[in-house]
């Protein structure tokens, strides 16, 4: 029986005591995934409903399709970044966390253009939007997150390639869902 060299066994186990918080990370990464698609598609289908049931002027719309357009494009990048264990992902995740949070916290009837873009993300952040985005700082930012998003935990990784996370079923169909009733409260915003 051949043994295996000591930092192969040291990779095995600080892969294995890390493993649930990487998946929790890979995980959260797969659902800003869907939340960037679900941005999109809500804004898509926003703007094809706006000619027979829109409130806001077409200025309006297409603002709020560009905030919503935007922060589908930073979800994704975050998303590549938690999914890829890059560094600057735990950055990501804490800026988005703090954009969400700071969407509740301001006051919409002040009428200044950036003002009115993070207002506007209100309407995605509550409740589920935040919730996923403030756990997603917590893992990145906290406890076991600097380890797992460091680069000597990606050369870990390599050096472990017999060890993969799977997805279950279950949530990726209750992401899915989620990310719908998210969808279509963005989307009463160009249509109700």
């Amino acid at each position: 029986m051949k043994k295996t060299s000591d930092p192969s066994k040291k990779a095995a186990f600080t892969r294995e005591a890390h493993f649930k918080h990487e998946g929790a990370i890979m995980a959260t990464g797969q659902l800003f995934y869907l939340l960037a698609g679900g941005l999109l598609l809500a804004c898509v289908t926003g703007s094809l409903l706006h000619s027979s049931r829109g409130v806001l002027s077409w200025p309006d719309t297409l603002w709020v399709m560009g905030v919503f357009l935007m922060l589908a494009g930073l979800y994704a990048v975050v998303g590549y970044g938690l999914r890829s264990f890059a560094p600057w992902s735990r950055y990501g995740a804490g800026g988005l966390a703090l954009l969400c949070l700071s969407s509740v916290i301001i006051n919409p009837e002040i009428h200044h253009p950036v003002i009115f873009s993070v207002a506007v993300i209100q309407k995605f952040a509550m409740p589920i939007g935040i919730i996923i985005t403030l756990y997603a700082a917590y893992l990145t930012l906290f406890g076991k997150g600097a380890k797992v998003l460091s680069p000597e935990y990606r050369q870990v990784i390599s050096a472990t390639p017999e060890t993969h996370y799977a997805f279950s079923k279950v949530f990726l169909v209750a992401g899915i869902i989620l990310v719908t009733v998210q969808s279509l409260k963005v989307l009463t915003v160009f249509v109700a």
